[in-house]
């Protein structure tokens, strides 16, 4: 299956607002809480995740000024047999802030996935990704997929901020299964360049961060034994950004 949406978000009056929202199933937007500047849209995959073959692309545009959380409604089970595809296309304007908290990707045994992440942002704009990582665990079958391919590439007007190209066989992951959450913050935003993940460490949860090219944002990973632990640090991380003032509207 080939399904393809896009949303065009805007501002106007300080507050929020979808311009443009397109979506052929089985995606789907619903319009979520507002509370001015900020907007939240739910992003819905229907049915149970992605199967053999499957293309999914989403597009994202977010214009001057207007500030939102895009957020799934589920996780994204990856089934067996030939690879899928899940693709994001990312532009942010000067002044805009959007925040996106993807669905975690379950991997199933014998599972063949790529997902594609590529991102432009404005100068006085910021951007934030957040995915989650959980191998088997709505099938109890850790360690067992195929291959993951996961592409990043971020860049700023013409200079590239971030490319990562990591191609993980089971191998690869950490003993014991653990549930792994990368998040990357671009821009001119405090989230991008101050060490906003230090309350969260203890010993039994391993954080790393590096910062992207000309010190324009930060790539962090952080490792959960639980994926209920996981979801609800992104639930106080995502708090925590909309509650961090924006960049300048006035930056260039």
């Amino acid at each position: 299956m080939i399904s393809c949406a896009c949303l065009e978000l805007g501002a106007a009056a300080g507050a929020t607002r979808v311009l443009r929202a397109h979506a052929r199933a089985p995606q789907r937007w619903t319009i979520g809480a507002a509370a001015p500047p900020w907007l939240t849209v739910h992003h819905q995959l229907l049915g149970d995740g992605c199967f053999p073959g499957d293309i999914t692309t989403t597009r994202y545009l977010a214009r001057r000024g207007s500030r939102t959380v895009v957020s799934a409604v589920a996780a994204t089970p990856l089934r067996p047999g030939r690879p899928s595809l899940l693709a994001t296309d990312v532009r942010v304007e000067t002044g805009a802030i959007l925040v996106l908290q993807a669905g975690a990707l379950l991997p199933h045994a014998a599972a063949m996935h790529r997902s594609l992440l590529r991102a432009n942002v404005a100068g006085g704009g910021a951007f934030a990704h957040i995915q989650a990582i959980a191998p088997g665990r709505s099938a109890h079958e850790p360690g067992r997929y195929a291959r993951l391919d996961l592409r990043t590439r971020i860049t700023s007007g013409e200079t590239l901020l971030l490319r990562e190209e990591a191609t993980l066989d089971p191998g690869d992951w950490p003993p014991g299964g653990p549930v792994v959450v990368a998040i990357t913050v671009v821009g001119a935003w405090a989230p991008a360049a101050i060490a906003w993940w230090e309350p969260h460490l203890h010993p039994g949860r391993p954080i790393g961060a590096w910062p992207l090219r000309e010190n324009r944002g930060l790539m962090v990973r952080a490792i959960f034994q639980a994926l209920g632990e996981a979801n609800a640090f992104v639930h106080d991380l995502v708090t925590q950004f909309r509650q961090t003032p924006g960049p300048d509207i006035c930056c260039s």
